[in-house]
């Protein structure tokens, strides 16, 4: 595998018959700010770690961000690091308004700004140097906080399954989401018991995105996260520590 690739696997890490799920009661449960670390590996190698924040600003406004680095093996062959953000709003759904993502390390340019305009229903910015416009569809998240409009649509109660629209990048990506059962997860932030949930694409049903979240201080916090595909390949987060 190039480094390139690897690294790309990296950030992208970010889904079989449904099982009934017994989701956790979320009367008590709200959207809350954190700071967690997490270990990157690809099948049972540990190739990086990623810290995420999300944060609160001013007029609700909700900020993720995310840092990822090389470790061990994949540090010596590579020094590409990452930074990502997403911006939004939430009503009962989580609404995205920008979403940009910077590489350093690359001779290549993967940088991308993109802007969510709601009122012309448009999505425009710049991809790797170049300017975009397309059609936004209804109710589409980026890719970086899938995971949280998933949390979302949960503290809100709305129903599952459900399909969400995935923009990676400017590609439009529908994805059909179950919950698939509760799981006791052992990490090395601790013993979570955590709600299982499957998203598989409709364009290509191999590729599933599996998450793993948990009640933490009347929230919900990703423990982890997996893409996994049916020739093995799979790129897990999992949560190494509470705070960075």
């Amino acid at each position: 595998m190039s480094r390139s690739l690897m690294l790309t696997g990296l950030i992208l890490a970010l889904v079989q018959t449904p099982a009934v799920a017994e989701p956790v009661a979320t009367s008590s449960m709200s959207l809350k700010p954190y700071s967690v670390t997490y270990s990157v590996t690809r099948g049972r190698m540990r190739i990086g770690e990623m810290r995420a924040e999300l944060s609160r600003g001013e007029d609700d406004i909700w900020y993720y961000r995310t840092s990822a680095r090389p470790v061990g093996v994949a540090a010596l062959l590579s020094g590409l690091e990452t930074e990502e953000q997403s911006v939004f709003r939430v009503t009962d759904s989580l609404v995205t308004l920008r979403h940009t993502y910077t590489m350093s390390g690359d001779r290549r340019n993967r940088n991308f700004d993109i802007h969510f305009d709601w009122q012309s229903m448009t999505l425009h910015g710049d991809i790797r140097g170049e300017a975009v416009e397309h059609a936004l569809p209804a109710g589409a998240v980026d890719r970086h906080a899938m995971t949280l409009a998933v949390m979302v649509d949960i503290i809100s109660e709305r129903p599952f399954p459900r399909q969400h629209v995935m923009i990676d990048r400017a590609r439009v990506r529908e994805l059909a989401t179950r919950l698939d059962g509760n799981e006791s997860l052992a990490t090395r932030a601790g013993q979570f018991d955590t709600q299982r949930i499957v998203q598989q694409r409709l364009d290509d049903p191999t590729r599933r995105y599996i998450m793993w979240l948990a009640a933490v201080n009347d929230a919900w916090l990703p423990i982890r996260i997996q893409s996994v595909d049916d020739d093995g390949a799979d790129f897990t987060l999992e949560l190494l520590q509470l705070g960075n």
